[in-house]
């Protein structure tokens, strides 16, 4: 199953309609969308929603209260950043969604605004939280076997400022 966890701030809400659409798009058969805020949101899509700070306490509360199974996806989406339709990273979603790849992470190195993770990997997160997330995260994905880690160049997402407002592109 793939679980969209989104951490929404006040100027994504154009980037919430924008994932519903390009999930529609690819008719992903399996997955789960829960949002991360305190923001009051009521679109019938969304299945779950959160309020915690952290994002690494929200993953973990979500994985445990959700009961979100190890080989389960989680796609982690900062509310800074706008998917587009057929891009990389969502391609490469739609074919584990169907079974025609099996990657444990799709990432790009050393970005976290935006992954994909099993959630396996994901409960290994250092929660110590003197190291600064970025490092935390890299560490997890270093404890997948090569073989099951897609690097992708680039992703196809916007990362923006204010709503709508694309500041630049990840190449």
């Amino acid at each position: 199953m793939l679980i969209f966890i989104i951490f929404l701030t006040i100027n994504y809400y154009y980037g919430i309609i924008k994932l519903k659409k390009i999930i529609d798009y690819y008719k992903f058969k399996n997955y789960k969308i829960i949002l991360n805020s305190s923001l009051k949101v009521d679109l019938d899509f969304i299945h779950h929603k959160i309020n915690i700070n952290d994002e690494l306490d929200a993953l973990l509360f979500a994985i445990h209260y959700y009961h979100i199974y190890d080989n389960d996806f989680i796609i982690k989406i900062n509310g800074n950043c706008t998917l587009k339709i057929n891009s990389p990273f969502m391609e490469e979603l739609f074919k584990l969604d169907y079974g025609l790849t099996n990657y444990d992470v799709i990432s790009k190195y050393f970005f976290i605004d935006i992954l994909g993770m099993k959630c396996r990997y994901v409960n290994l997160i250092d929660k110590n939280k003197k190291e600064h997330i970025q490092l935390r995260w890299e560490k997890a994905k270093s404890l997948i076997e090569e073989k099951k880690q897609l690097y992708l160049e680039y992703l196809g997402i916007n990362i923006s400022v204010t709503d709508r407002k694309c500041i630049y592109t990840i190449y």
